[in-house]
């Protein structure tokens, strides 16, 4: 499941790009788990579901819990990742969490925050935007 950004990588506009694959590898495992050489706070994890690929960071924002290892559900149209340890969904394609939302400010000791990273496909390798930004 684990895996490490490639050692191609590149600045474009902003974005900081590393080469992660191959989509044929790439789509062999549902979840892989992308190390970041900024620290754990910048682990990315790559979802591979129905084809489409969907990248975020690896730790729910709620409590740091693994995203990898969350079960992947789609309801209405919309995909989505179920953070382990206390349930809070993830929508694979925006990064935005409905339960997270919802919370009043006195309930949250959290900041929220989207997720998602953004992920490109270049002469069928994929690469992952490594910035982390808030």
């Amino acid at each position: 499941m684990a895996s490490g950004c490639g050692d191609e990588e590149g600045t474009t506009e902003g974005v900081s790009w590393r080469l992660i694959g191959p989509a044929s590898e790439l789509s062999k495992k549902r979840c892989r788990l992308m190390y970041s050489s900024l620290g754990r706070d910048s682990d990315v994890c790559l979802f591979c579901v129905k084809g489409e690929f969907f990248a975020m960071d690896a730790r729910c924002s709620h409590s740091g819990g693994p995203l990898c290892e969350g079960d992947i559900e789609e309801a209405d149209g919309v995909l989505q990742v179920f953070c382990p340890w206390h349930d809070y969904d993830f929508d694979l394609r925006t990064g935005k969490s409905e339960k997270i939302d919802n919370l009043s400010p006195a309930a949250s000791s959290f900041s929220p925050r989207t997720v998602s990273a953004l992920i490109a496909m270049h002469s069928g390798r994929y690469q992952v935007d490594c910035l982390k930004r808030t």
